[in-house]
């Protein structure tokens, strides 16, 4: 029997492995199972990395909020926080309503644990050589199915689901979500301006704050991931602001929050 498609991570990390053989052996069988331990599989990486990069855990943190914490550190390329996020909802969703599994969710979650893995592998161990991807041979009985048909449905499912739908759905998603909170802002700007002024509130609050919007910059507030409760109620605002564990040069290295839509006029 030929070594799972994860045995490339078995030397220094043997759970990923386990978890990943599991995956591999059951991955025609029980879709609903293959989406939660597929979000375990990035919950576990998601620490591995938080500790290769240093970055403590002063308390215990929720999955999203080690993503979060990763993405607003710089670790993360658009494409690997795409990849967490899908197998984080995907796999809070299977793990909460039964019979939402799919054969396609539990192919696409296959795959992208696997681009993670090499991601994390790739950036961490120099030497790494990575195996080309493969999808596991289903067998019932000892006997491997080995049917036209299923390597037609395999075929179509990793390349026009993972690749292109993937892809374009998350696009899609990006660009609804961009008009929402365009209509949003429209439509709340004028009260916003007149009732808030963020610089104040900021300052009022006891936070440090360093304004470059005039130097055509942005807003900085120093300050550590402790922040966050009260700058994601922001948002309801329509302001958003991103956490990063080595700041910036406004903040000279000091951990800081920036404004992203550094547009807005309070």
């Amino acid at each position: 029997m030929s070594e799972n498609l994860f045995s490339f991570m078995k030397d220094e990390h043997k759970e990923l492995s386990e978890l990943g053989n599991y995956i591999d052996t059951r991955l025609f069988f029980e879709p609903e199972s293959i989406l939660i331990k597929a979000r375990v599989y990035t919950e576990v990486l998601a620490k591995i990395t938080m500790a290769k990069e240093g970055i403590p855990e002063v308390y215990d943190l929720k999955h999203y909020q080690r993503i979060q914490k990763l993405d607003g550190a710089g670790i993360f390329t658009k494409d690997i926080l795409e990849r967490f996020e899908w197998i984080r909802k995907r796999g809070n969703k299977a793990a909460h309503n039964a019979g939402c599994g799919t054969f396609e969710d539990a192919l696409n979650a296959h795959r992208l644990i696997f681009d993670l893995s090499v991601w994390f592998k790739e950036v961490y161990d120099l030497d790494f050589n990575p195996p080309k991807y493969r999808i596991p041979q289903p067998a019932i009985g000892g006997s491997p199915i080995n049917t036209k048909e299923l390597n037609s449905i395999i075929s179509q499912s990793v390349e026009s689901t993972i690749k292109k739908s993937f892809e374009d759905k998350l696009k899609l998603i990006e660009e609804a979500l961009h008009l929402i909170k365009t209509e949003t802002a429209s439509a709340t700007e004028p009260l916003i301006r007149e009732e808030f002024k963020l610089i104040t509130h900021l300052e009022k609050s006891g936070y440090e704050v360093i304004d470059n919007r005039e130097k055509g910059g942005t807003v900085w507030v120093i300050g550590g991931w402790e922040l966050e409760d009260h700058f994601f109620s922001l948002e309801e605002r329509g302001i958003y602001f991103r956490y990063l564990e080595n700041g910036g040069r406004a903040s000279k290295g000091i951990p800081a929050w920036y404004l992203r839509n550094k547009d807005y006029l309070d």
